[in-house]
């Protein structure tokens, strides 16, 4: 007969171990107490012991007036490395009150008191393991020791051909042209649309106007989807701090173009600048800027890369340069007190220039100094950043424009103006494109066209990251390591149907004839407007200037190249968001030379 093991246990044995099993909930229960009690004793006294440390955060946060811009997620980055500590404590004391139950014996705790501080230790030590939970997260995506930072730089309205290494005779870039030597320099960069609002959304998501839709600024704005994928979102995915400084209106916050951004300033308004003046959208914008960068760098670790997007509005009109850059560019000849008037005429508007002065000539010139003041700015810039570790042996640098600048270029059947977005004439949407890629490729000039939906996937390519598939662009990569790539067509436009397409040296165009018209260029289209298509071919390569419209002689290329475009049109994405234009917004968009035709 088989007899169990309960039946041979020695009876004393048995009662003791009933009696152990019997107390095995009370002393799990009490080691569990002691441990809270023991985390929650350990975080608060890793709060005392680093208080000196979160006092040197706060006053650091203060001080560079963060808060001030809600820029709460980089002003919670000082307060890392004592949370840090205060962890740790926490988990340290932890352990000892596991140490202590497990090395005495255990009486179950009742008294309410305790029962209520070991409730308390509990909490303090979950949310300290949630908080280093994040904190691990957050280390395993820091990018890997050596990554470079990325420096984006976009100088809104410059025109390729107002720098010298793009073949301007006038001294206007002597330090872009050296960083162009130095670097890749791109012949043929196409911008996706001619004015800031459509391109910019185009270059910081990869995507056409045509997909993201953002393309009109009246009677609402046009904003970013919370969907849309930014590059500045992977990148602060991938561990970098991310700062953007703009002076563009349509370029605000809560036009969402901060997504991904940890700081995202677009206070235009500098100290002793008076910011119900048009003249805070001159030439101040440039030191302004530099004082935005130092402020971004010093409050931000040096052990994570930064990427920063810097978006100067300096070449943008009106052109108000600084007295001694336009005294380079105005003719010996012309009248005194047009060569030395004050800033403050130079926003006569056409009527009032004198009739014996050639307008389209001036207003170049004042721009061309424009883009000398702004060359030299960036010279300045270049030198700060070095003396922030930021130099172009370690930084990945992307210089470009959003779009173009018109000065009465000559098109067939067309009325010439000045300023940008009425048309896709080459002028407007061939922009210089410039990148610094140190020990990664050698100098070099790039012939093949490309775009700037081609930058953000390129960028993310050289950082080992990958292209989300909501990307349009392609990477650059074969054509900086000297090798090509499958041509395919290149697009511009989306605002009121009419588009571009680049194919080879060929483009080319369909517009509304009466849209062209219209000074506000990215106003809706309203119900029963008259449209009127005009098509134009160009060959670049024999006729660079589009002054003879080819589509005629060329009615197969025409017809193939009609085919494209068209497709392209009507491949549109969901309509994007709406925000209301504040009276503020509108005031410096008007400033700018839009809201020109407001209905």
């Amino acid at each position: 007969m088989n007899t169990s093991d309960d039946d041979t246990r020695d009876p004393a044995r048995a009662q003791a171990d009933d009696a152990r099993d019997a107390h095995a909930p009370e002393r799990g229960a009490a080691l569990r107490r002691l441990a809270a009690l023991g985390g929650g004793l350990g975080v608060a006294t890793g709060v005392w012991t680093a208080w000196p440390a979160f006092e040197a955060a706060a006053s650091e946060i203060g001080r560079q007036e963060w808060l001030a811009h809600d820029l709460l997620r980089l002003a919670a980055r000082p307060l890392l490395a004592p949370t840090r500590d205060v962890l740790l404590a926490g988990l340290a004391g932890a352990a000892i009150g596991l140490l202590l139950g497990a090395s005495v014996r255990l009486r179950v705790v009742r008294t309410v008191a305790l029962r209520a501080l070991s409730a308390l230790g509990g909490v303090l030590l979950l949310g300290a393991l949630v908080a280093w939970a994040r904190m691990a997260w957050l280390d395993a995506r820091r990018p890997p020791d050596g990554a470079p930072n990325v420096v984006w730089i976009v100088i809104d309205a410059l025109r390729a051909d107002a720098l010298g290494c793009y073949g301007c005779a006038r001294d206007t870039s002597p330090f872009v042209d050296e960083l162009a030597a130095s670097g890749v320099r791109f012949e043929r960069a196409l911008s996706q649309e001619s004015y800031t609002l459509a391109s910019a959304a185009s270059y910081l998501t990869s995507t056409y106007p045509t997909t993201h839709r953002v393309l009109y600024d009246l009677p609402r704005i046009d904003t970013l989807a919370p969907g849309a994928v930014t590059l500045a979102e992977l990148l602060s995915d991938a561990g970098y701090a991310t700062g953007a400084f703009v002076f563009n209106p349509h370029l605000l916050a809560r036009h969402r173009f901060d997504q991904g951004f940890d700081v995202y300033d677009d206070d235009a308004k500098a100290e002793g600048i008076d910011g119900d003046s048009p003249t805070w959208l001159a030439h101040e914008t440039a030191a302004f800027m530099q004082r935005k960068v130092d402020a971004f760098l010093a409050a931000t670790s040096d052990e994570r890369p930064r990427f920063m997007y810097l978006h100067y509005r300096d070449v943008h009109g009106p052109y108000v340069p600084p007295p001694e850059y336009a005294a380079r560019f105005v003719h010996d000849d012309w009248p005194a007190a047009l060569r030395e008037r004050p800033v403050a005429d130079a926003l006569r508007p056409l009527k009032e220039t004198p009739p014996y002065l050639p307008f389209v000539e001036y207003q170049r010139a004042l721009y061309d100094a424009e883009v000398a003041y702004t060359d030299d700015m960036l010279r300045r810039l270049f030198a700060r950043l070095a003396e922030h570790g930021i130099d172009r042996e370690h930084t990945l640098f992307v210089l470009c424009a959003d779009h173009g600048e018109e000065f009465h270029d000559p098109h067939p059947d067309d009325e010439p103006s000045f300023s940008h977005g009425r048309t896709l004439y080459i002028e407007q949407i061939h922009v210089p494109l410039v990148l610094l890629l140190p020990g990664r490729a050698p100098p070099r000039v790039v012939r093949e066209p490309v775009e700037l939906l081609d930058l953000a996937p390129t960028l993310l390519d050289l950082l080992g990251r990958p292209a989300p598939s909501t990307f349009e662009g392609r990477s650059l990569r074969p054509l900086l390591d000297g090798g090509t790539r499958a041509v395919r067509p290149l697009y511009s436009g989306g605002s009121r149907q009419r588009g571009a397409v680049l194919l080879g040296d060929t483009i080319y165009l369909e517009d509304d004839a009466v849209a062209r018209k219209a000074r506000a260029f990215n106003v809706r289209p309203a119900p029963g407007d008259e449209t009127r298509r005009r098509v134009e071919l160009y060959d670049l390569a024999s006729d660079p200037g589009e002054t003879s419209n080819a589509a005629g002689r060329l009615r197969e290329r025409a017809r193939a190249l009609h085919g494209l475009l068209d497709a392209w049109l009507r491949r549109t994405g969901d309509d994007p968001p709406t925000a209301e234009l504040d009276e503020a917004t509108r005031e410096s968009l008007r400033a700018l030379g839009y809201l020109g035709d407001e209905r």
